[in-house]
């Protein structure tokens, strides 16, 4: 499969990104997190809609919440086996998107449609699964490392995963499980069955049972006909005796009734002759209060005109009040007007007294805040020559010079030491770069020579260099050599690192000059002194400023007291002042004297008129001392005259009742003889009608024993149906269970041979033994495309890995760096053309320089730039050192939380 470009639409970071891809190395740079990984993702969601999280995670977030994006879109281009095709997954609001598509005649045509049919489709294509295929093309972050540096067991596991076999570990695991549920499930039908004879057993005393009480039953039924037909007949009697009795009862009621209401007619007639008779008394009494009320209007009348009379004298004595009033008013009003005036007078001059202080106050105000300023800016002089001084002996303490008050001079100082600093920096670190470049070619040729002495040791008579044949002596003293060398290298190395150490020292120190002269503000000197000479006039300036305004003070005491006095006088005449006002208020709501004279003389005229009526009405009737206790007297006696006659009316009415009632007595008596005769004809006998009852009671009894006794068999006989029922289904089911447990213990015995199958010596040893010697060929293919010495490569059984060097079986630690790198890709890579069956097309490495040191990191980077058996590789990375290997670089970049692409 080679890829040839992917667009994609709001999936993840990147909102609309177009990629082309070309054969051989495409490199995907960008910093970390500006969307690299997503292209990755993106690629295997195309494929195998393989993703790690929910579809809704893929589709991009808007920084707007108002914003909602409902569309996502992935689209790979890519031809496998000559021919081209387009593959589109997506989501569009609630609508999934998985659609494949493959070229003819320059248009794509629809192949299949749906995410599971996409699926198989792709898988068809490529023959092989989504997990194959991405452990075959897709080298992971780390795995390239992991293959030299992992123990054999971490190797041997990881290995097992790129190729599968982990699933039947998996399966293994899961075949346990399985084995274990059904021999619980053995065990639970033994617990089942371990009721099985008693069930048996059971079945055939309920079945005798049920026989017994089908025999009761029927003696039952016989016995109850017999009783019901003896109950009948008794009820029958007894219906007749309850009839009797009826009517008996109903008869002595209803006598009851007509005594009770002969009674109550009875005493009805008593109470109306009484009424009678006390009506007859009050016409008597009727007609002597009648004359004594007759003189109660007359009476009534001089009370009223007597309460008018006193109400228009009252009324006479205010206005002679008021008239009084209207006098003295006036007379108060003349007496105060003139204090009153005065104090007006008084008034205003406070007035304008009041306006020239406000005045005055303002001006002492200014004064103070002026004093104030004044003081501000003394404090402020003061501080400024105290910061001043401190800079300056800070100055010439840094610069070691006394008296220094020139700031020109002081700047000219200031550059010259900066300028000194800097010689002497720049030699420092020259030296201690120089010192450090011999330092590394001194660790180098450390290594190289311990490489020699190494490869010296491992030979006997030989040149490590040019393998040609010298003397045991020569070899003795090359051994020598070499170890002097060393010696001398690293005495070397100690002298310029201890030199290196002082110069370290010395450059701290001219850092720290350095910082201090950076610390000294001239531009501050030169404010604050053009500041001390701005603050000397301003103070100059205020100070003649208050000079001239010295009198304010006194003309605001001098008017103060001026306030006071005005003050103290009016208090004087306050009193006077504001009575004035009161009397003038009063006077003006006061009616006119003319009209309170006109007034009293109507009032008095009144007043005569009534004493005058009172007289001419006692010439009529006679008037007691007493006349309201009199007229009391007289108004009770007039209350007790209504009543009488109110009781008098009714005297016809109650003449007419009384007739009445002596027939109703006639009447009911006959009535009472009539119901006692026939009561006395109908002969009915307590005691009899008892005794029937008692017959009834005793055979209804017996009956009802004998129905329940019948429902309580009856009931038994159908729950020892229902309970033989169940126990015959329960020995059914548990006949059922015995076939079940037979099969059990067969199918337990066939999983665990299968299980044995699936384990880590059976079929999983078999594959990677089958497996071993096609990666262990396809790992030396590789290997040897790097041209290191090293003919022949072996994995053993648990996969530790092993090189051939002449007769010599090295281990992973005793070749370089380099060569382990080298030997894990072409491990990885060769794993992957057995996945593929030798029909690798692809390859994708993400970030295979993560965790790597700078030397490693070099050395995998020109491996990989001599891969050349592969027709196209994506390496993605943040390494710039890659970019000459690249056919071309696509670089991701990310703004304002937004990825896009460009090829550089």
């Amino acid at each position: 499969m080679i890829l040839n470009k992917l667009e994609l639409t709001n999936f993840k970071s990147h909102e609309h990104t177009i990629i082309e891809f070309n054969r051989g190395i495409s490199l995907i740079l960008g910093e970390n997190g500006a969307g690299k990984s997503t292209i990755l993702e993106a690629i295997s969601y195309a494929l195998f809609k393989d993703t790690t999280g929910k579809i809704n995670d893929l589709i991009r977030k808007s920084p707007k919440t108002t914003d909602v994006i409902g569309n996502m879109l992935v689209t790979l281009y890519f031809e496998h086996n000559g021919t081209h095709y387009k593959i589109k997954r997506g989501k569009e609001k609630s609508k999934s998107i998985a659609e494949l598509r493959f070229k003819e005649n320059e248009k794509y045509i629809v192949k299949s449609k749906g995410d599971r049919n996409v699926n198989q489709e792709i898988q068809n294509l490529i023959e092989m699964d989504s997990k194959s295929f991405l452990n075959a093309v897709y080298i992971r972050q780390g795995e390239i490392t992991d293959l030299v540096e992992k123990t054999a067991a971490e190797r041997k596991e990881f290995i097992s995963k790129l190729l599968n076999l982990d699933a039947l570990e998996k399966s293994w695991e899961d075949m346990k499980t399985l084995i274990d549920t059904y021999k619980e499930l053995q065990q639970e039908n033994i617990g089942k069955l371990s009721e099985y004879d008693n069930l048996v057993q059971d079945k055939e005393d309920m079945t005798k049972k049920i026989e017994n009480t089908e025999k009761t039953i029927i003696s039952l039924k016989s016995e109850q006909e017999k009783v019901e037909q003896e109950l009948e007949q008794s009820k029958l009697n007894m219906e007749q005796s309850d009839l009797k009795k009826k009517e008996h009862d109903t008869l002595n009621n209803t006598l009851k009734q007509n005594k009770t209401t002969l009674e109550l007619i009875t005493q009805r007639k008593e109470k109306l002759d009484a009424e009678i008779k006390d009506i007859i008394s009050d016409e008597e009494e009727v007609k002597k209060i009648e004359k004594e009320i007759k003189p109660l209007p007359k009476l009534k009348e001089i009370t009223e005109i007597k309460q008018e009379q006193t109400q228009l004298t009252q009324q006479l004595k205010q206005i002679n009040e008021t008239m009084k009033s209207i006098t003295d008013t006036k007379n108060n009003i003349q007496n105060t007007k003139e204090d009153h005036d005065t104090y007006l007078k008084l008034k205003e001059t406070l007035v304008q007294l009041e306006e020239k202080k406000t005045k005055l106050s303002e001006e002492k105000t200014i004064n103070e805040l002026k004093k104030q300023e004044l003081e501000n800016k003394e404090k402020e002089k003061e501080h400024i020559t105290n910061e001043s001084k401190i800079q300056q002996e800070y100055i010439q303490k840094i610069l070691k010079k006394d008296n220094l008050n020139d700031l020109e001079e002081i700047e000219k100082l200031i550059q010259s030491e900066k300028e000194k600093n800097k010689t002497f920096k720049e030699i420092l670190e020259k030296k201690i770069m120089t010192n450090e470049k011999e330092i590394s070619s001194l660790e180098s040729t450390i290594k190289t020579i311990k490489k020699s002495l190494k490869n010296l040791e491992n030979t006997k008579d030989k040149c490590p260099i040019c393998q040609s044949e010298i003397s045991h002596s020569k070899h003795e003293q090359l051994s020598q050599k070499y170890e002097n060398e060393i010696i001398n290298a690293e005495t070397r190395i100690e002298e310029l690192m201890e030199a290196n150490k002082k110069q370290y020292k010395s450059l701290e120190e001219v850092k720290e000059s350095e910082e201090s002269i950076d610390k000294i503000d001239i531009s501050s000197l030169k404010n604050k002194n053009e500041e001390y000479i701005k603050l000397y006039r301003e103070v100059k300036q205020i100070t003649k400023y208050l000079e001239n305004r010295s009198n304010i003070e006194q003309d605001y005491q001098d008017n103060q007291s001026q306030i006071n006095s005005t003050k103290e006088e009016m208090n004087t005449l306050e009193t006077n002042y504001q009575n004035h006002i009161h009397y003038n208020k009063t006077y003006a709501i006061l009616p006119e004297i003319e009209d309170i004279i006109t007034t009293k003389e109507e009032y008095e005229t009144a007043i005569t008129e009534k004493t005058n009526k009172i007289k001419e009405i006692m010439t009529t009737v006679r008037v007691k001392d007493d006349i309201l206790r009199t007229i009391k007297h007289l108004e009770k006696q007039e209350q007790r005259y209504h009543t009488l006659l109110g009781k008098i009316q009714n005297k016809e009415q109650l003449l007419r009742e009384q007739e009445d009632t002596i027939k109703q007595i006639a009447q009911e008596e006959i009535t009472i003889q009539d119901t006692s005769s026939k009561i006395n004809e109908l002969a009915y006998n307590i005691e009899e009608h008892e005794k029937i009852h008692d017959t009834y009671k005793s055979c209804d009894k017996k009956f009802n024993e004998i129905k329940t006794n019948l429902a309580v068999e009856e009931s038994n006989l159908s729950s020892a149906k229902e309970r033989l029922t169940e126990k015959t289904d329960k020995i059914k089911e548990l006949n059922q269970i015995k076939k079940e447990q037979d099969h059990i213990t067969e199918y337990i015995k066939l999983l665990t041979k299968i299980r044995e199958v699936y384990s880590k010596d059976g079929a999983q040893k078999d594959l990677r033994n089958a497996i071993k010697p096609q990666i262990e060929k396809n790992t030396m293919e590789l290997f040897s495309e790097f041209d290191f010495p090293y003919p022949e490569i072996k994995l053993d059984e648990d996969y530790s890995i092993t090189v051939k060097n002449g007769n010599s079986s090295l281990s992973l630690n005793m070749i370089s760096g380099g060569e382990r790198i080298a030997l894990a890709l072409s491990l990885r890579l060769g794993i992957a053309k057995v996945i593929t069956k030798n029909k690798t097309e692809l390859l994708i490495l993400d970030e295979p320089t993560i965790h790597l040191d700078e030397e490693r990191r070099k050395e995998l980077v020109d491996i990989i730039g001599k891969i050349n058996f592969v027709p196209q590789m994506l390496v993605v990375t943040h390494d710039n050192e890659m970019e000459p290997l690249a056919n071309n670089i696509i670089k991701i970049n990310k703004e304002n939380g937004i990825s896009s692409s460009e090829e550089i």
